[in-house]
């Protein structure tokens, strides 16, 4: 999940998105937020780790099954949440390829893994590409969000990200719309 811009809702539907897969699949479950500047997957699912998604970046050598069990939390049964950065990151702190390395293990770890992509055009989004097979791109019916959300999927789509691949959600939509 990604937002246009700040503030359209993709955190929250990317928390409820994992927790109904995970109660409908009856499968083990993963929500990782690589959104490195809000980062608040840990605080809406109260997760209690003091561990965070910063944790597998520095010890992508480390990554193996029981390393990951040891900065996985959980609460709700069959979700795992490995939880943002506990202070605000610089988009530079990430390495790309240690993004590109955990969303790759974690994906061999989970049948179905939920991400926090933060809002825009991040590092995160670009480092994480090839490993997604679907990408929820969230906007709301605000002319800049949607605006955002046109040039977002302009830039995806010109990277070689599968148009097919992205899915657009219009989040809070009022009743009475003002826009065509």
């Amino acid at each position: 999940f990604v937002s246009a811009k700040g503030g359209c809702g993709a955190t929250t539907l990317a928390c409820h998105a994992a927790v109904q897969l995970s109660r409908d699949a009856g499968q083990e479950t993963l929500l990782m937020d690589l959104d490195f500047a809000a980062g608040i997957v840990r605080m809406l699912l109260k997760s209690k780790s003091r561990y965070s998604v910063m944790d597998a970046l520095n010890n992508v050598q480390r990554l193996d099954t029981s390393y990951w069990k040891a900065i996985v939390s959980n609460g709700i049964p069959r979700l795992e949440v490995l939880g943002g950065p506990a202070e605000v990151y610089p988009p530079e702190a990430a390495n790309t390829d240690a993004i590109r390395q955990v969303v790759r293990f974690a994906r061999m770890q989970y049948p179905w893994s939920v991400t926090d992509l933060g809002h825009g055009a991040s590092i995160a989004l670009f480092a994480a590409l090839e490993e997604l097979d679907e990408l929820y791109l969230v906007t709301t019916l605000e002319v800049p969000a949607l605006y955002q959300a046109k040039r977002l999927a302009e830039c995806l789509n010109k990277r070689g990200y599968h148009r097919a691949a992205i899915r657009l959600v219009v989040n809070r939509t009022p009743r009475r719309n003002e826009l065509t």
